[in-house]
């Protein structure tokens, strides 16, 4: 009788040693590389902050965008990247698959290594385009100033000047 446990504990031994290593092979899932899939533009912004002495009309590209102090949002496009890979049903349903395999002894996880699914990640990058802005402000009086500014994701940007007399009005 002893040798009979022995040799059915060896057994159920051996068929839980091949078990285990099943699951730990298909708990890592099964999907494919990442894979480049083309990238596009976001809009984003950034708020201007203009102050002058003495106050003055803000144009943003030769367009007025009002009187100083101003506070201006301005919109550009940054690059983002797009990278897909195929996943299986054991990524994206996971609680599904353990439950079919689960009921069909183990005849549903080979299915599961086929890919039924799509995964999208998005990845910004540094890249930007009509990002450049030519900001000027005009007095009666004074000497136009003017600014290139270039925006780069930045939240807010805060210009603070002082303008200076035109020479023949001295």
């Amino acid at each position: 009788m002893n040798k009979i446990l022995k040799s059915r504990w060896q057994y159920y031994r051996h068929v839980l040693c091949i078990l285990l290593c099943v699951l730990i092979l298909f708990l890592n899932g099964c999907a494919t590389a990442w894979e480049p899939s083309g990238s596009y533009y976001r809009t984003t912004t950034t708020k201007i902050s203009v102050a002058s002495v003495p106050d003055g009309k803000v144009l943003i590209n030769n367009n007025y965008v009002g009187d100083t102090p101003i506070d201006h949002t301005v919109r550009y496009e940054k690059q983002i990247d797009k990278k897909t890979r195929k996943v299986s049903y054991w990524i994206t349903q996971p609680g599904f698959t353990l439950f079919w395999s689960i009921v069909s002894l183990g005849v549903y996880i080979p299915f599961s290594l086929i890919p039924a699914d799509v995964e999208t990640s998005l990845h910004p990058t540094d890249l930007y385009r009509n990002n450049e802005f030519t900001l000027k402000i005009v007095s009666e009086g004074y000497k136009i100033w003017q600014k290139e500014i270039l925006c780069s994701g930045n939240d807010r940007l805060s210009i603070d000047t002082t303008l200076e007399k035109n020479e023949a009005d001295k």
